[in-house]
């Protein structure tokens, strides 16, 4: 298993057990912006949306567990709105499981979900635009 998305660079500060969770600063939330007229999303943006992220391999965070568990990461993003999005990272087998890189591929699983809420909320709001 290779990952091939970038690291996620926040401070860490451990939340529960088995749990880790990124806060971003209080920033006031971006609105998407226009780029020569048009209105369009950017990863900034996509960030702001975002409260913190929890992430675990399955085999810890459910009880009893079966060993296919142990090949699973599940990564947990809340929006700043409490709207949960949850991704998931698995490996061929427990002995290639990496955390490193099943934290990554599962917490980028979730995130990738914003882009297309993000991007219905904005066609919404530039539909409404027109229509007044």
């Amino acid at each position: 298993m290779s990952c091939r998305t970038p690291p996620i660079s926040r401070p860490s500060r451990l939340v529960g057990l088995s749990s880790t969770a990124w806060f971003k600063g209080r920033h006031p939330a971006s609105r998407p912006t226009s780029r020569g007229g048009r209105a369009h999303l950017t990863p900034s943006h996509i960030d702001d949306t975002i409260s913190a992220e929890f992430w675990g391999r399955a085999s810890d965070l459910f009880r009893p567990h079966h060993p296919a568990l142990e090949c699973l990461t599940i990564g947990v993003v809340v929006l700043k709105n409490g709207f949960t999005l949850v991704g998931t990272s698995a490996c061929a087998s427990p002995e290639n499981f990496d955390a490193e890189i099943g934290r990554k591929i599962a917490l980028q699983n979730a995130r990738e979900q914003i882009w297309q809420l993000e991007g219905y909320h904005l066609r919404s709001r530039l539909h409404e635009e027109t229509e007044q």
